[in-house]
């Protein structure tokens, strides 16, 4: 028995140093399987793959308005002309899917138009400003055909940035317009989520990754294609294994339950990821392969 035991273990030994480990162990944010730095996982990491498909719509930024409880999520920033409160021509197609989903739920009887700025200028000023591109926004939803008893505007300036940090990215992500429903009618339609069955097992996780960079201070909530599939660190570079190539939605929900898009194309991911981006085997010992002596 002394003898079978030393060589059942060098055996098993043998065969763990021949396949590559899907996490980094030091780091809590890591989840084991095929999807790697989410802390919180809302789908079984094993099925993401046969959950998650590509678009077959290869336009996935065209304008969308989606309603949600408590607030109109678009997939695009609202844009002004500089220090002025006229919009862009190019921000006209988003309001006017904006315009189309409130006409679509008239059981949402009070949105709060919200203007934000970034935090850079005079806060008083950006205070005005913000204000004036919230009702800009109102008007223009009103010429489309929304009851103007249903909105209000508000400016918030730069008081509640979603980034603190200097870089543009974070400024632009500041600069926004904001949809929130406060008040639905005494019995709103309840929002139908769809359910999601029994899937068959998902591919092997040394297909296609789909790599998810949060480039903010702040947790944020992911979907992909309108799928929850859980949250990511700040700061830190998310991958799901194992998708087919192609093109898919990712949605980021900061904490405030402000909500962007970005189309993002699958490539090819042959180590685990770790927060900052770079890959495991290149600060690992032994390219992340367990050693002899592990």
């Amino acid at each position: 028995m002394s003898i079978i035991l030393p060589a059942l273990s060098a055996l098993i030994m043998s065969a763990s140093a021949t396949k590559r480990p899907l996490t980094y162990p030091s780091d809590p944010l890591l989840t084991s399987g095929p999807m790697e730095n989410f802390r919180d996982v809302y789908i079984d990491p094993h099925q993401a793959a046969s959950l998650i498909t590509p678009l077959t719509d290869p336009s996935s930024s065209r304008p969308r308005a989606v309603i949600t409880k408590d607030r109109v999520e678009i997939n695009n920033h609202i844009f002004f002309s500089t220090n002025s409160d006229v919009i862009k021509p190019s921000s006209h197609p988003i309001l006017a899917a904006v315009a189309a989903s409130l006409k679509r739920t008239p059981g949402a009887v009070q949105i709060q138009i919200q203007g934000h700025t970034d935090t850079t200028g005079d806060a008083d000023n950006n205070l005005a400003l913000s204000a004036r591109r919230a009702r800009s926004v109102m008007q223009f939803l009103v010429s489309q055909g929304v009851t103007a008893e249903r909105l209000e505007s508000k400016g918030f300036g730069q008081s509640q940035p979603l980034d603190h940090t200097n870089t543009e990215e974070g400024q632009q992500a500041n600069r926004r317009v904001e949809f929130v429903i406060q008040r639905w009618s005494d019995v709103p339609k309840m929002m139908e989520v769809d359910q999601i069955g029994d899937a068959p097992a998902a591919a092997q996780a040394d297909g296609n990754s789909l790599e998810i960079a949060n480039s903010h201070s702040i947790w944020v909530e992911i979907t992909v294609n309108g799928q929850k599939v859980g949250t990511v660190g700040p700061y830190t570079v998310a991958a799901i294994h194992g998708l087919e190539a192609g093109l898919y939605d990712v949605g980021f929900t900061h904490p405030t339950g402000y909500t962007y898009y970005r189309p993002t194309r699958t490539s090819h991911v042959a180590s685990p990821i770790i927060p900052g981006g770079k890959n495991a085997t290149s600060i690992l010992p032994n390219n992340g392969l367990p050693s002899a002596t592990e």
